[in-house]
C-alpha cells in the first residue's frame, strides 16, 4: 500500500485498535495534537515551546535553563494547551496549525497525530487540571546552538567567492584560524 501525504490516519497504529474517542482526535478534531503528550521543544536561549510551530508570541511554556523540563512538562501553559486541546477549544500557541489547515495544507498538528499517534493512550491518565505526570518525551527537538551551521555558511561563501584556498590565504582573507579537531 503506498503511503497517503494527505490522509489523517495514523501510521503506527490502527484506528480499529482504539476507543471511538481517540479515533476521533487523532482523525477528525480540530484542535488536539498529541504533542503535548509526548514532546517539547528548546531553543539555544532556553526558551522551551509545545513545538517548533507554536507561536512564538505566546511565549515560551517555559525556560530549560533556569526550570528542569520535568517542571515545564506540567507548567501552567501546557496544562492549559492540554485542556484546550481535549475540550476543542483554541489555543493561540496553535495558530500556525490552524492557519495551514484552513488554507488546505497538511499542518504540523495534524502529521505529528499521524505519525505519533499511536500514543494516543496518554492522553486518558491526563488529569483535569492538563497536567500529565507521566515526564517521558518520545520525541525530542532541542536545539543547541547554529553556531556550527554559521561557520559553514561562512567557509561555503568563502569558496564560492575565492576557490579553495590555502591556510594562509583564509587567515589573511577572513581574519580566522583553521583549527584542527
Amino acid at each position: 500500500m503506498a503511503y497517503d501525504y494527505n490522509s489523517t490516519e495514523p501510521v503506527k497504529i490502527s484506528t480499529d485498535q482504539v476507543s471511538k474517542k481517540q479515533k476521533y482526535l487523532l482523525t477528525e478534531s480540530k484542535r488536539f495534537c498529541i504533542y503535548p503528550w509526548i514532546h517539547l521543544h528548546a531553543y539555544p536561549t532556553g526558551e522551551a515551546f509545545p513545538c517548533c510551530h507554536a507561536e512564538m508570541k505566546e511565549g515560551p511554556v517555559g525556560n530549560s535553563k533556569t526550570e528542569p523540563l520535568k517542571d515545564i512538562w506540567n507548567s501552567e501553559k501546557m496544562k492549559k494547551l492540554r485542556q484546550d486541546m481535549l475540550n476543542e477549544n483554541p489555543n493561540s500557541m496553535c495558530t500556525r496549525c490552524y492557519e495551514q489547515e484552513e488554507s488546505g495544507f497538511f499542518s504540523g498538528r495534524q502529521s505529528a497525530n499521524k505519525h505519533h499517534g499511536h500514543h494516543i493512550e496518554r492522553v486518558e491518565s491526563t488529569k483535569e487540571d492538563g497536567s500529565y505526570d507521566k515526564f517521558a518525551m518520545t520525541y525530542w527537538d532541542i536545539r543547541f546552538s547554529n553556531y556550527a551551521i554559521s561557520n559553514v555558511a561562512v567557509v561555503a561563501t568563502f569558496f564560492l567567492v575565492t576557490g579553495i584556498p590555502t591556510k594562509q590565504n583564509w587567515q589573511e582573507k577572513t581574519g580566522r584560524k583553521i583549527i584542527k579537531h
